[in-house]
């Protein structure tokens, strides 16, 4: 079961084949995406557009004194895509610029369910 919901795909062998003198291997994950059914999308693709997500996070359970799991749905413009090594414990992550103000901040692929891309 694990194998169909993985999020990581392996890259395009032109890609791959730039990259033989590398330390480590080159894998491209995917982002969720919903629309009526599960999807997985190149970050890369979504580079300029702006987005509705789902964001997973963890909120403050002020009565357990904990955190609980919830999820912020926004839109925001894709700035950039940060490519990570997995092997090094960095995540690929998307560099977002909220609709409402001039914050950035990037946020882990694994983290991101992909509700619509606007433009």
């Amino acid at each position: 079961m694990a194998v169909h919901n993985s999020t990581e795909t392996l890259a395009a062998p032109a890609f791959l084949a730039s990259q033989q003198n590398t330390s480590f291997p080159t894998q491209r994950e995917k982002i969720s995406c919903w629309d009526g059914r599960l999807l997985l999308i190149d970050p890369f693709q979504l580079m300029d557009k702006r987005v509705r997500v789902g964001e997973s996070t963890h909120g403050a359970d002020l009565d357990f004194e904990g955190f609980i799991p919830e999820t912020l749905i926004y839109e925001a413009t894709v700035v950039a895509v940060q490519f990570g090594s997995r092997c090094h414990g960095i995540e690929t992550s998307l560099l977002l610029k909220h609709d409402h103000g001039d914050a950035l901040a990037y946020v882990d692929v694994s983290n991101l369910t992909v509700l619509a891309v606007l433009q």
